[in-house]
């Protein structure tokens, strides 16, 4: 069946043991810092999936602290559950993990276990706690199965209503509503990247809501001519309320512990940011990590990327923590020194370039922490256009994550053929 996940889903291990070494005992306490910010916002990832994915994480992560995962499959076992059974079962709860949610990061359709409700149901009624009512387990179990399970056509797949399903729009909101809305942004030059769009009617008026991911809450009715007769915006603050109050927690002990003034700075932006929902204090935060050249600690967090987003606007929440792999960087500081030579002898026009050339800091490092969806083997940014012209970019390669992906000779990575 096409929703099935592939049993066994490719496990990976990502080594940065020797980097981590390496830390001096302040340098690990700010890693430890930037981390715990990376999992209180990587919860906003879970969210932004499906109605549900929060839901399920929420499921597997009490259930396996409770249960010993190797223990449980002995008993399993000893119960009459197949090995084949077992690894179905497993397989969907580790693949909800490593998506954030229960639709494949990249493809965004969604994925369900191979063994139907009553026999994982089964499975999970071995453990004591699922049935002890102070762990909460066997209700929230019976909240979220029907979802899991679903595959009404709506549910196949990431995108809008009414015949796909998201979280960045309320139910009711189709694209034609979005649509109109980016309007009125872009012609207030308010970029989306934090918001969702909320839209709530009635047989006499129809309300938009932009909600904007912060801790102050707050609504601003706006007026915009091309909005129909009985119809209105607002700007709404305060989404994921709970969330950003503790992020803006986890930013200022970042700041705290962090091992220059720049990176100071930056944390400090970004709790500005997140505070007030205010995406020029991201920015700002964005344009201090730029600067922040061969850090040793390596770290970058907010809406970043717009790939799930149906109208592609609005920002997944992501973030990752790494450590510098010193002997690969080196090499690819080489290429940076050499790029302005390189880009003359490429098979296109300088107008497909950027005006000037600003050397980024391409980077090599081991990743310890990515609360995302989908691990990449690197990245480019910040995505922002105005900071990328002006104060350029950091080109990240994510050492340890490629040399895991290529460890495993059962995995093909492809690219392009010619």
């Amino acid at each position: 069946m096409d929703f099935y996940i592939n049993v066994p889903p490719p496990v990976h291990f990502l080594d940065v043991t020797e980097a981590f070494k390496s830390l001096s005992n302040v340098e690990k306490d700010y890693v430890f810092s930037c981390t715990q910010a990376s999992w209180i916002g990587g919860l906003i990832g879970l969210i932004q999936t499906s109605p549900e994915s929060a839901g399920i994480f929420l499921f597997v992560s009490r259930f396996f602290h409770l249960e010993n995962v190797h223990s449980f499959v002995e008993k399993a076992t000893k119960n009459n559950f197949s090995d084949e059974e077992i690894t179905h079962i497993l397989s969907y709860f580790a693949s909800v993990l490593g998506n954030f949610g229960n639709y494949l990061s990249f493809g965004d359709t969604k994925f369900i276990p191979a063994i139907n409700v009553d026999r994982v149901t089964e499975f999970l009624s071995l453990s004591s706690e699922f049935s002890n009512s102070e762990t909460g387990l066997k209700a929230l179990w019976k909240e979220i199965a029907p979802a899991i399970y679903s595959l009404s056509p709506r549910r196949l797949r990431l995108g809008f209503s009414p015949t796909e399903i998201t979280s960045y729009y309320s139910e009711d909101c189709i694209r034609s509503d979005a649509e109109l809305v980016q309007k009125y942004l872009e012609n207030v030059k308010i970029e989306a990247y934090n918001t969702r769009l909320f839209k709530s009617s009635n047989s006499n008026s129809k309300v938009y809501s932009v909600r904007f991911a912060s801790a102050e809450k707050k609504v601003q009715p706006v007026h915009f001519d091309a909005l129909p007769s009985g119809t209105s915006l607002q700007l709404e603050y305060g989404d994921y309320c709970e969330l950003m109050e503790l992020l803006v927690d986890c930013s200022l002990d970042a700041k705290a512990h962090s091992l220059n003034k720049i990176e100071s700075e930056m944390w400090d932006h970004y709790a500005q940011s997140f505070y007030t929902g205010s995406l020029d204090s991201h920015k700002d935060a964005s344009r201090l990590w730029v600067k922040d050249k061969c850090p040793v600690v390596e770290n970058y967090i907010g809406f970043i990327e717009t790939y799930r987003d149906p109208l592609g606007v609005r920002a997944e929440f992501e973030s990752f923590v790494a450590v510098v792999n010193r002997s690969m960087s080196s090499k690819f500081q080489r290429l940076v020194d050499n790029a302005v030579d390189l880009l003359s002898n490429l098979p296109w026009p300088s107008t497909y370039e950027k005006d000037r050339f600003l050397q980024p800091d391409f980077t090599s490092l081991d990743v310890v922490t990515f609360a995302t969806s989908g691990i990449p083997v690197g990245i480019n940014i910040p995505n922002y256009d105005d900071v990328r012209q002006v104060d350029g970019f950091k080109n990240v390669s994510l050492g340890n994550v490629l040399s895991a992906r290529f460890k495993v000779k059962s995995v093909c990575i492809t690219y392009f053929s010619y």
